[in-house]
């Protein structure tokens, strides 16, 4: 763990450090504490954590702290071969005040707590400088996925474009990491009165998900069309940020 602050072991807590140097204590019969002018800007960066696997993972934030905290997530599959770093890793962003955050794709994780803008308009507490109670402190995962089933979907129903539809639900979800699309045949027909065969893709790193439906009989396969489909999917709960930038899971 590292910050640009420094650790109170009584209080347990986490302050900004004074922006005065040594070289700013020119009248040492004068000085009665320790005690500065606080920073406007302080950061808490945490180790490598491993979640477990490599999978989806919602990051659940806990912390106590004297103004709004923006979160800095580093994440990757692998770790280096002394554990001292992520292999490339990623970035994201989590910002107080967030309704939807994303879930994350990977195993390791490095948070990077952020609390103030490090000018003299920075975010302080009723004290006057930023500050992180570490004993209220905790990083956890929720990874659990939620099933939602809907069956004769008309998928000229949804948004988007003839053959490009956003698959969208009668309630909200999180992240979809699993899909299985039946479509329909019956009573779909071409020009000529026969039976179409829809045949579908689907894109899920579009947000929501889009279903590329195309006719496979028609000349390239490459015509696209709207049908009727049973989905089935597994997806994440909704995680949202709080004012000071905590995240919880809604489970509806």
């Amino acid at each position: 763990m590292s910050s640009n602050g420094y650790f109170d072991e009584i209080e347990n807590t986490l302050f900004a450090r004074s922006v005065e140097s040594w070289a700013d204590y020119t009248n040492w019969s004068t000085l009665t504490s320790w005690g500065g002018t606080p920073s406007s800007l302080l950061e808490f960066t945490t180790n490598i954590i491993d979640a477990g696997g490599l999978d989806w993972h919602l990051p659940l934030l806990t912390f106590n702290s004297g103004a709004p905290v923006i979160t800095t997530v580093q994440y990757g599959n692998t770790v280096d071969s002394t554990g001292g770093a992520i292999d490339s890793p990623s970035t994201a962003t989590i910002s107080p005040d967030t309704a939807d955050v994303p879930g994350i794709y990977a195993r390791f994780f490095k948070f990077t707590l952020t609390q103030g803008t490090g000018d003299s308009a920075g975010a302080e507490d009723s004290a006057g400088s930023p500050v992180l109670f570490l004993n209220d402190f905790n990083v956890g995962f929720n990874n659990s996925t939620l099933p939602l089933s809907q069956s004769d979907i008309d998928t000229s129903t949804l948004g988007g474009s003839v053959g490009a539809r956003q698959l969208t639900f009668e309630k909200e979800t999180g992240k979809i990491t699993n899909c299985i699309i039946q479509p329909h045949i019956t009573g779909l027909d071409d020009s000529g009165g026969d039976p179409v065969r829809p045949l579908i893709y689907i894109d899920k790193t579009s947000t929501p998900l889009v279903l590329n439906i195309f006719d496979a009989d028609s000349y390239g396969k490459a015509r696209r069309i709207d049908c009727t489909v049973d989905v089935q999917i597994q997806y994440l709960p909704i995680c949202f940020s709080s004012a000071n930038g905590q995240t919880e899971v809604v489970i509806n």
